[in-house]
């Protein structure tokens, strides 16, 4: 396994990065909205999606923006397991386990 890992995918607009970030310990999943200056941006939501040692591979690990750009998620196994909806500000997700199951609302997911 890996110690530290960030993965990052920005949206099409370049307004907004979903973020994976595992420092050996914690990762989380963030919404980061970008500065339009160049300057640093900012935080604007985060999941904490493990504690401890990963039980995924960094590339079991896929973060994806939806068609009209208002939401992204991160896919961990091919399963949605976090997702931001960046207009209505909303967050889901969970730590993640093999034996569970994501809880994203249905009418949130997206391929």
């Amino acid at each position: 396994m890996t110690n530290d890992l960030f993965m990052q995918a920005s949206s099409p607009a370049g307004d907004f990065a979903g973020v994976f970030e595992y420092d050996g310990e914690v990762g989380c999943f963030y919404l980061y909205r970008l500065s339009a200056s160049g300057e640093n941006g900012r935080i604007d939501g985060a999941i904490q999606i493990v504690k401890g040692r990963l039980s995924f591979e960094p590339d079991e690990i896929e973060i994806r923006w939806n068609a009209e750009q208002d939401r992204v998620a991160l896919f961990i196994r091919c399963s949605l397991w976090a997702l931001f909806n960046v207009k209505s500000g909303a967050a889901y997700g969970q730590s993640y386990s093999r034996v569970l199951l994501s809880n994203v609302p249905i009418d949130q997911a997206f391929s």
